[in-house]
């Protein structure tokens, strides 16, 4: 009897999902928009990062919805701590980003992102700056996951309302992501 409650316990979850049409976010391969432009104020190294990870989502196959994107990305690194002889042990990058995300006519979507990470540095410079060029490329990617999961709940909340009015919705997202020991 123990054995077919476990299995019950276990079958019922996965049957429930999958009969109720649950589908995951982001799980979804083709989008129903593309980006038609996306511009800054500032090109710098970290517009470029965001622009070439966003690029897959430049291509228009069969995609209803055109968005463009303005985007404003900036880095910040502070030293957290220092050891006796003032040399610094502890860091954090924080990049921001001001995205905002509009169709022909008006804005549609606006975030603001602030991504944090905290490291602590024991070997070279040059492994320092390698270190962070990987800590910069994933939060920038982090934004980039939320940006799109943003425009998707989008998507499905204008599709699910019967009127053609788009919806205007702001998004302040301050995310610190965790404390790693630098190699």
């Amino acid at each position: 009897m123990k054995k077919f409650r476990r299995y019950f316990a276990l079958i019922f979850p996965i049957i429930f999902l999958y009969s109720c049409g649950f589908e995951p976010l982001y799980e979804s391969k083709s989008y129903n928009f593309y980006f038609a432009e996306i511009k800054t104020k500032n090109d710098n190294t970290y517009f470029n990062i965001f622009k070439k990870f966003i690029s897959k989502h430049q291509i228009n196959i069969d995609q209803k919805n055109e968005y463009y994107l303005d985007v404003n990305i900036e880095k910040n690194k502070k030293v957290l701590s220092r050891d006796a002889s003032g040399n610094p042990i502890v860091y954090i990058i924080i990049i921001n980003s001001d995205i905002n995300v509009s169709d022909k006519e008006k804005i549609i979507l606006s975030n603001n992102y602030e991504k944090k990470f905290k490291y602590s540095h024991d070997s070279s410079i040059f492994d320092l700056k390698l270190y962070e060029k990987e800590i910069e490329k994933k939060l920038i990617k982090q934004i980039i996951d939320e940006l799109i999961i943003s425009i998707i709940s989008l998507e499905k909340k204008t599709s699910s309302i019967s009127n053609t009015n788009k919806i205007k919705v702001g998004v302040n997202s301050k995310v610190e992501v965790g404390y790693a020991k630098g190699s």
